[in-house]
């Protein structure tokens, strides 16, 4: 099982550990904001787990290492799935249905652009929904509140 990713890409903001996809689950959901960070994250995940990404740090058995595979990919979803694994990327809100625990879900977003000088530099984060403050009370309501 892959439990944890630091990615060390230039393009991933490290402040408080935004740059940190950990822990895992066996169900893990990411809500992108849009097409381009969903499919170059996707890629990025494959690469760290199959051993092409060497600059990032991650946690994962060692028979899961190179097991990585795109288990589907079309428009508004991939699939990953590592021995059983499955990570699921996908840019409609409603793939929150999917989770089994709050653990499961993270949001993936960026800011900012390396094009104006005035504005912040571009920087790609990523974050589990539990880290909001009463995301855990929303979660008891269900599902129907968290979307």
């Amino acid at each position: 099982m892959l439990r944890a990713i630091e990615f060390k890409d230039k393009r991933f903001r490290t402040k408080e550990d935004d740059n940190l996809l950990s822990p895992l689950t066996e169900n893990t959901i990411i809500l992108c904001h849009n097409y381009k960070l969903m499919d170059s994250l996707a890629k990025e995940i494959l690469n760290t787990v199959n051993g092409d990404a060497e600059y990032n740090d991650y946690d994962c058995d060692d028979e899961d290492v190179g097991k990585a595979k795109m288990w589907l990919q079309f428009g508004l979803q991939r699939v990953i799935d590592i021995n059983g694994q499955k990570i699921t990327l996908a840019l409609e809100p409603a793939i929150i249905y999917k989770a089994n625990d709050i653990k499961d879900i993270w949001l993936f977003d960026c800011q900012g652009t390396d094009e104006i000088e005035t504005l912040p530099p571009y920087e790609e984060f990523i974050y589990p929904m539990c880290i909001f403050k009463g995301s855990r009370k929303v979660w008891e309501d269900g599902k129907d509140e968290v979307y």
